[in-house]
């Protein structure tokens, strides 16, 4: 399950910069990463650098296709829009907290550049 979420992850990444290479750019972008609310995992980010993006908007949606739908995944999209020329990280964690303690699924670093136009570019994913 963890390696199929990676693919697909990595894979949308790819397209995303791809996209980004033959020259469409935006002043917002979505990250959209798959997600299992019944696992107890939430998706967490944080930025390396504050004032280059800001978050516009989260929001959820259930994987239409599943037969179990009460326990079936679907996908966590977040919207950054970008607030002033520079370049960020942008880390991702997928964690679950049991008795205090955190634990971690996965979790992905994008890096964006925001020129002074207000484009935002995908530079990478790890």
């Amino acid at each position: 399950m963890i390696v199929m979420l990676n693919l697909m992850q990595r894979f949308i990444a790819f397209v995303t910069a791809l996209l980004s290479l033959i020259g469409i750019n935006t002043s917002t972008v979505t990250v959209d990463l798959y997600t299992n609310p019944s696992s107890g995992y939430e998706w967490e980010y944080e930025f390396d650098r504050s004032g280059v993006l800001t978050l516009s908007d989260s929001y959820y949606n259930r994987d239409p296709y599943s037969i179990l739908s009460s326990f079936s995944g679907g996908t966590r999209y977040f919207v950054f829009k970008a607030v002033s020329p520079g370049t960020v990280n942008v880390t991702f964690r997928y964690v679950k907290v049991i008795d205090g303690t955190k634990y971690m699924a996965s979790s992905y670093v994008y890096t964006y550049n925001v020129d002074s136009n207000g484009r935002i570019t995908l530079l990478n994913v790890k």
